[in-house]
C-alpha cells in the first residue's frame, strides 16, 4: 500500500500549508498524531509510529480563530512552539519588483515565451497597488500578463489589469449626430480617434480600452485611415 504524507515524512519534516483552513474534525485528528506520534491508516487497524517535524503556515489570525471557536486551542498551543511572523507584501514594498521579475522568468519557461522587462510605469503601478492577496495575487497577475502580452518584450502599464494600472477599460463617446446617419466605419473611426486622444496616442493603452489586440488596432488604424 502506498505511504501517505505523514508516513513518508518519517524522520523528516512535513509542511502543512494554510493550517487555519482545516476543519475542526481534522484538527482533532492532527492533534492526536502530534500528541501520540502515531496514527492508523484509513480503514486499517495497525498503529503506525512516526517521528515527524511539523511546519505549519497560515495567513489567518489563529488566536482570533481560537476565541471564535474556529480553531482548537490545544492544537494552537501544540503548534505554536516557535513562530515566525512574515509581514505582508504591502509592508515590504522592496520585495515586490524582485518577486515580479522572478515570476516573469518562471512563467516565461512554463508558457514557452520570451522573458520580458517591466517598464518604469508598470513597476510604479505594481508598487502602488495594495496587494491584499499578497504573494499569490502578485504571482497570478504576472502569469496572466505573461499569457496575454505575447507580442512585446516589455510589460507596460497597459498590460496590467485595470485595477492595478488605473487605466479605464471602458470609454464613452459623445455622438453629435443621430446613430442612423453615421456609417458604421465612420462611427468606429471617431471612436478609435477619441480613445487614442484620451491616452495621448499610446496604442497599447488604446487597445486595452477597446478590448482588442494591438495588432487588430493597427489593422483598423490602417484600414480607417487614422
Amino acid at each position: 500500500m502506498k505511504k501517505g504524507h505523514l508516513e513518508a515524512a518519517h524522520k523528516g519534516t512535513i509542511y502543512l500549508d494554510e493550517i487555519g483552513n482545516i476543519p475542526l474534525t481534522m484538527q482533532s485528528k492532527l492533534l492526536k498524531v502530534l500528541d501520540e506520534n502515531s496514527f492508523y491508516r484509513l480503514g486499517g487497524n495497525t498503529e503506525i509510529k512516526v517521528d515527524v517535524r511539523i511546519i505549519a503556515s497560515t495567513n489567518r489570525n489563529l488566536a482570533d480563530m481560537v476565541k471564535n471557536r474556529l480553531f482548537r486551542e490545544d492544537l494552537f498551543y501544540r503548534l505554536a512552539v516557535a513562530t515566525i511572523e512574515i509581514p505582508s507584501l504591502n509592508e515590504r514594498p522592496e520585495d515586490i519588483i524582485p518577486f515580479a521579475e522572478e515570476f516573469i522568468s518562471k512563467f516565461a519557461i512554463k508558457h514557452g515565451v520570451p522573458a520580458k522587462l517591466l517598464s518604469s510605469e508598470a513597476r510604479q503601478s505594481l508598487l502602488e497597488y495594495k496587494w491584499l492577496g499578497n504573494i499569490r495575487e502578485l504571482k497570478n497577475v504576472i502569469e496572466r500578463v505573461m499569457i496575454t502580452s505575447r507580442g512585446s518584450s516589455i510589460i507596460d502599464q497597459a498590460d496590467l489589469p485595470s485595477e492595478i494600472s488605473g487605466i479605464k477599460t471602458s470609454f464613452s463617446l459623445e455622438v453629435t449626430q443621430p446613430y442612423d446617419v453615421i456609417p458604421l466605419d465612420e462611427f468606429e473611426r471617431r471612436y478609435i480617434i477619441d480613445v487614442l486622444k484620451s491616452v495621448g496616442g499610446n496604442r497599447d493603452k488604446a487597445a486595452k480600452i477597446l478590448g482588442i489586440a494591438r495588432s487588430t488596432l493597427f489593422e483598423k488604424i490602417k484600414k480607417l485611415g487614422i
